[in-house]
């Protein structure tokens, strides 16, 4: 795996971040029940 700018940006922001996008997970930032979270 190549190391890239985005891994050590996500990895000094937050590693949890880095890992989701390392394994090609992408957060689903639209989702209704997203929304309700951040109302909460």
């Amino acid at each position: 795996m190549n190391i890239t700018g985005v891994m050590v940006q996500y990895y000094k922001a937050c590693w949890r971040e880095l890992w989701f996008f390392a394994n090609q997970i992408n957060m689903d930032y639209e989702s209704e029940d997203i929304e309700i979270g951040r109302l909460i």
